[in-house]
């Protein structure tokens, strides 16, 4: 019989491991997602977040349905720079 206590270990050593990898790797996770269109702009932008272990980062792409001319969704895994 699994006790309750072993889960909750569990799932804090999962997290604190998920969250070491984040760091070591400049990976970030995608958070959230908005389309917006910007005044007197020809297309839309996506603005994605994504988070880096410490903070919540915002990233601008410019939207394309087709994905020909920009992204048609945010990457769900982004390479942050330092």
């Amino acid at each position: 019989m699994i006790h309750f206590r072993s889960v909750i270990y569990g799932a804090l050593v999962a997290t604190l491991l998920g969250w070491i990898a984040i760091l070591v790797t400049s990976h970030g996770p995608l958070v959230s997602a908005d389309r917006l269109r910007p005044a007197n702009a020809a297309s839309d932008m996506l603005v994605c977040r994504y988070f880096t272990g410490f903070a919540v980062v915002s990233v601008e792409f410019r939207h394309s349905p087709d994905g020909i001319d920009g992204h048609a969704a945010c990457p769900r895994l982004h390479v942050l720079s330092p």
